[in-house]
């Protein structure tokens, strides 16, 4: 729990397509209380020719499960994780792409608003770990 009723859900450390759903249903459920729901999604790593396709399915459940903002860091994969998300649904306007995370730290931060509850979530090798510091010094 942040600053300004922002809540943050920090699982920068690894991520694979089926941590990623629940990940998904956890921050949708109608019992967590937010105003908007926010989702930073670093590229899935080590998942070999199936890369493409899985973040793509990861990219229509997020569009499915109601995010209100979709940041996609990494790669490929991550590129497609995004384009899959507006396809399914989401406005362009609400997903939001960048290579590396280091890159994505302020615009992440900076689009954060009071009462939101924020999803960031990773392979180690993303670094999303720099966007989930970047978002918790902000609201500190």
């Amino acid at each position: 729990r942040l600053r300004e009723g922002v809540v943050m859900i920090d699982d920068s450390y690894n991520s694979s397509p089926t941590a990623l759903a629940r990940a998904f249903e956890t921050v949708a459920a109608d019992h967590t209380p937010a105003s908007r729901r926010v989702a930073v999604v670093g590229e899935m790593l080590e998942l070999g020719g199936h890369a493409l396709g899985l973040h793509r399915e990861a990219g229509r459940r997020a569009a499915a499960v109601g995010l209100r903002l979709l940041f996609a860091v990494g790669g490929a994969p991550a590129r497609a994780l995004a384009d899959a998300a507006i396809e399914a649904g989401m406005p362009a306007s609400a997903v939001r792409y960048a290579e590396q995370s280091e890159l994505a730290a302020d615009e992440v931060a900076g689009a954060i608003f009071p009462g939101d509850l924020v999803l960031v979530k990773g392979s180690r090798g993303t670094r999303t770990d720099i966007v989930a510091d970047r978002i918790a010094a902000v609201f500190a």
